[in-house]
C-alpha cells in the first residue's frame, strides 16, 4: 500500500493523479482540486456540483476545464445523483451526458462501473472518499463515492463484487486509487454516526465524540475483497486540513464547492 499521488498543473488547474493508475495503458484519470475554475465566493473556483450556490454556466465551464486538463471531452462525463448509499450501477457509453449535462441522470447510486471506452465515470466529493478502480486484465473501470454511510454499508465491497460477477474481474488484477478525503482527526462524530463502525476505527474524545477512521475501513474492505496491498494507492492529504487545495463540507459547514474524481478508458 502506497501514496504515489502527485500534483499536476495544467491550464491553471491543479490535478491530483495516482502513479499507480497512470502506469496502466489506455486509462485517463484525475482528482480535481479547488483551483482553476470561474466560480466565486464560497465555491471559488473549480466547483463541480450543480446543487450549490453557483450558476449552471459556471459549473458547466468548470467541467469543460476539468475535461480539457484530463485530455478528454466534457461530453464523455457520466453523472449520477449521489445518495450516500451502497448501491452500484453498471453503465455503457449511452450514459455519457453528450451535452445533456446532469438532466435525467441515474439516481440513488454511489458507484458505477463500465468497460466502454470514452465513457468518463465521475463522482463528487467535499470530504468523502473517492476511489477509482481499474482491472488492467479485463479492461473494466469503476468510480466510487464513499461517504460515512456508504463506507459503513460496504460500498467498496459491493463495487468489487459487482466487477467480479458482471465482468469476471479477479481482485488480484484490480488497482485502486483513493483520493484525498477527511482524516480521522477531523471527522469527529457523535454516537449515532460512530456507532456504525467497529471500535478499532474509533478514537474517543472527552467531549463524547469519536474520530472515525473512514480511510482505515475502506483500506480493510479492499484487502478483505482480495485486492493486493501493492495494488492500492491511498492519498494521505486531508481535505479538511488543506483549504488551499480542497473544498471541505466539514470545515465550511456545508457552504462550499465540490470536487470530483474521474476515470476513462481510451
Amino acid at each position: 500500500m502506497s501514496d504515489s499521488f502527485y500534483t499536476q498543473q495544467i491550464n491553471g488547474l491543479t490535478l491530483l493523479k495516482s502513479r499507480l493508475l497512470e502506469d496502466i495503458p489506455g486509462i485517463k484519470h484525475a482528482f480535481s482540486c479547488r483551483t482553476g475554475g470561474i466560480s466565486t465566493e464560497e465555491c471559488q473556483s473549480l466547483n463541480l456540483a450543480w446543487k450549490r450556490r453557483d450558476s449552471a454556466e459556471n459549473v458547466k465551464e468548470n467541467h469543460r476545464r476539468f475535461a480539457l486538463a484530463m485530455g478528454i471531452r466534457p461530453e464523455n462525463f457520466v453523472f449520477i445523483e449521489l445518495k450516500h448509499s451502497d448501491k452500484v450501477i453498471v453503465l455503457n457509453s449511452h450514459a455519457r451526458n453528450n451535452g445533456r449535462w446532469w438532466n435525467n441522470i441515474p439516481t440513488d447510486y454511489d458507484a458505477m462501473i463500465t468497460r466502454d471506452k470514452n465513457t468518463a465515470l465521475l463522482v463528487r466529493t467535499a470530504d468523502c472518499g473517492t476511489i477509482l478502480l481499474a482491472d488492467k486484465a479485463k479492461g473494466v473501470i469503476a468510480a466510487v463515492h464513499s461517504g460515512w454511510r456508504g463506507t459503513a454499508a460496504g460500498i467498496i465491497i459491493n463495487t468489487i463484487e459487482r466487477m467480479r460477477t458482471e465482468f469476471a474481474c479477479r481482485p488480484e488484477d484490480i488497482l485502486a486509487a483513493a483520493g484525498p478525503s477527511i482524516c480521522a482527526e477531523c471527522f469527529l462524530a457523535h454516537q449515532p454516526v460512530y456507532s456504525q463502525f467497529p471500535q478499532k476505527y474509533l478514537t474517543f474524545y472527552p467531549d463524547g465524540r469519536a474520530g472515525v477512521d473512514l480511510r482505515g475501513k475502506i483500506k480493510e474492505d479492499m484487502l478483505s475483497c482480495g485486492l493486493l496491498r501493492e495494488n492500492i494507492d491511498f492519498c494521505s492529504l486531508c481535505t479538511c486540513e488543506r483549504p488551499d487545495l480542497f473544498f471541505s463540507h466539514r470545515r465550511e459547514h456545508g457552504r462550499t464547492g465540490i470536487m470530483a474524481a474521474s476515470i476513462q478508458l481510451i
